[in-house]
């Protein structure tokens, strides 16, 4: 009417090699003797062999031990969740009365306060103007960028280490202000201070490509193409067109 349920594996220090027996291959000789077979061969040991501590099932359950070890570990968890709802009783109470006390006091100040003076008011505005954090993420990014444009080997592993941060969160963050990833943002600025650089000097545009941090005129001449679907050359051109013109209509209305 009872019987007990030992349970064997690898943390009895049977060596299976980290393996679980296979239900349906185990068997018991006469001797005692159990083998068992697992995903890879088969085990052989003895029970009483096993010299590492393991848990056994008595069914019923006849142990005292293990019917105590059960009414301790319910008395303690009791305890626990006792004193989990106290502790949050107590900090409900004092958060509670912690903002009662905020309002009053924001209540006594607001009351106190005289009219504002002109400056004053001005001086409150202009904190409120104040840039965002984004604004100044975004600021200093190109400020970064700009600075360290003639350079070929400006990455973006070099800007997120300009930036203190690294290349996953520098990519998220400047895919959200800005939807561009990090790269196709330098190649921007990039290509920006090559139009400027058209539009406001004669420089040739190899020196132009030398300055902006590109490895060749030609893939200069190539990207820029990209974006703005001419050449630098004809965009240097069309630009001085416009300009001319113009100027020659500034003349006529004068």
């Amino acid at each position: 009417d009872s019987f007990e349920i030992a349970n064997f594996g690898k943390l009895d220090g049977i060596i299976i090699e980290g393996r679980e027996f296979r239900p349906g291959q185990i068997n018991k000789s006469t001797s005692g003797l159990i083998t068992a077979g697992f995903v890879g061969g088969i085990v052989t040991f003895h029970p009483d062999s096993v010299t590492a501590p393991r848990y056994c099932f008595y069914y019923p359950n006849s142990n005292p031990v293990s019917q105590n070890n059960q009414i301790l570990g319910i008395f303690t968890w009791t305890i626990f969740a006792i004193l989990l709802i106290v502790i949050f009783i107590i900090l409900y109470v004092y958060i509670a009365h912690r903002r009662r006390k905020n309002e009053a006091d924001s209540t006594k100040v607001y009351d106190t306060i005289p009219e504002l003076s002109e400056e004053t008011f001005k001086r409150i505005k202009d904190q409120k103007n104040e840039p965002t954090a984004d604004e100044l993420f975004l600021s200093r990014l190109q400020q970064i960028v700009e600075e360290n444009i003639g350079k070929e080997n400006f990455s973006v592993q070099s800007l997120s280490e300009c930036m203190a941060m690294d290349r996953t969160g520098l990519f998220r963050k400047m895919k959200t202000l800005t939807g561009l990833s990090p790269s196709n943002y330098i190649r921007k600025i990039r290509v920006d201070i090559v139009s400027r650089l058209l539009t406001e000097t004669d420089l040739p545009i190899s020196d132009i490509a030398q300055k902006t941090g590109f490895s060749t005129t030609k893939y200069c001449c190539k990207v820029f193409k990209s974006i703005y679907s001419m050449t630098p050359e004809e965009y240097r051109k069309q630009v001085s067109r416009l300009m001319q013109a113009g100027d020659e209509k500034n003349i006529s209305d004068e």
